[in-house]
């Protein structure tokens, strides 16, 4: 019989039936034992906390990445955060550039806004990556296809086109018309009204009915569709 008391055990077709039960026990030795590892594993995790924020200033200066205020990011992390933190205590790192690299832990990992470090045992550290959302945004248009690009990689080659060839066209036109109390507004497809550029919001209005501007009513500009 092998000697690995650290792995499961095959049960053999020519084994005797005493070999086949020490095989068989063994094996529920081996797993009994990573059972109790995962709970362990369990309780360790269980004991993790975030307990403080670590606001870290922006790198990107000037369209650049500036290693000095990198270097000043962690000389504060260590002297404020890392130094005081209990074991088992965890920083989230925070910073208006939710994609620059704030600065680098441990000479390995590259802590951005939504990381955290947690502190174990003998200085040891666990460094967890935020989630880091993805995204399209629109970079270009050409007639008719609107290109995008990955918000937080805007340097890469992924890109998504959009065509608008094919889109049906609705033969709607919109235009704008100044009112007063008491203007009527025929029945348009839809209508928007805006005093001093803010919107006016009438609860009688209905899209699609003629509409008359309530009396005191001041001075404005409809935006509508027809």
């Amino acid at each position: 019989m092998p000697t690995n008391n650290r792995t499961v055990q095959a049960i053999l077709k020519d084994q005797s039936d005493s070999e086949i039960i020490t095989t068989i026990n063994h094996n529920f030795q081996v797993l009994t034992e990573r059972i109790k590892e995962l709970n362990i594993s369990l309780s360790y995790l269980d004991l993790l906390k975030i307990s403080t924020i670590f606001q870290a200033q922006n790198p990107i200066q000037e369209g650049a990445i500036s290693s000095t205020i990198q270097d000043t990011n962690l000389q504060n992390f260590v002297s404020t955060c890392w130094n005081t933190l209990a074991n088992y205590a965890g920083v989230y790192i925070q910073c208006s550039n939710t994609s620059a690299i704030v600065f680098k832990w441990m000479s390995t990992y590259d802590v951005k806004n939504g990381d955290f470090i947690v502190k174990l045992p003998n200085n040891q550290s666990l460094y967890l990556p935020g989630v880091e959302p993805r995204y399209m945004v629109p970079s270009s248009y050409a007639e008719p296809t609107i290109t995008f690009v990955a918000a937080t990689e805007p340097t890469a080659t992924v890109e998504v086109e959009l065509g608008l060839r094919n889109i049906p066209i609705s033969g709607l036109s919109a235009a704008t018309r100044s009112f007063v109390s008491g203007t009527t507004i025929p029945a348009y497809s839809d209508c928007r009204f805006y005093i001093n550029q803010e919107e006016i919001f009438f609860p009688d209005y209905k899209p699609g009915t003629a509409f008359t501007i309530p009396t005191g009513t001041p001075a404005g500009t409809a935006y509508y569709l027809n």
